[in-house]
């Protein structure tokens, strides 16, 4: 596997606001990107701060079902804001179901 270089692009808020206005269609994709952006955030605090550790979990399995196969559970665990034990509880919880 070979690696490519990457080149981190650096603007000022002047160079940022004329090249959003030159190109609209840039403007538009960032604006998408932040909305976006905001309403992940927005969601991650409403579970963590109004459900229970078994809800957030379900939450998570629901939104990316894929996510228990590719991240570690003691990852999730953190993600969630919970103990890996009571991730590990959970999924004991629900594989017994």
């Amino acid at each position: 596997m070979r690696l490519r270089k990457q080149k981190l692009l650096m603007l000022n808020r002047d160079d940022y606001e004329k090249l959003m206005l030159k190109i609209p269609a840039m403007e538009r994709y960032f604006r998408i990107l932040y909305q976006n952006s905001l309403v992940t955030k927005d969601n991650r605090l409403i579970v963590s701060s109004g459900f229970t550790a078994e809800e957030k979990y379900s939450q998570l399995i629901k939104n990316d079902p894929e996510i228990i196969k590719r991240v570690p559970h003691n990852l999730i665990a953190s993600y969630l804001g919970l103990a890996p034990e009571t991730v590990s509880r959970i999924r004991k919880k629900i594989s017994l179901k």
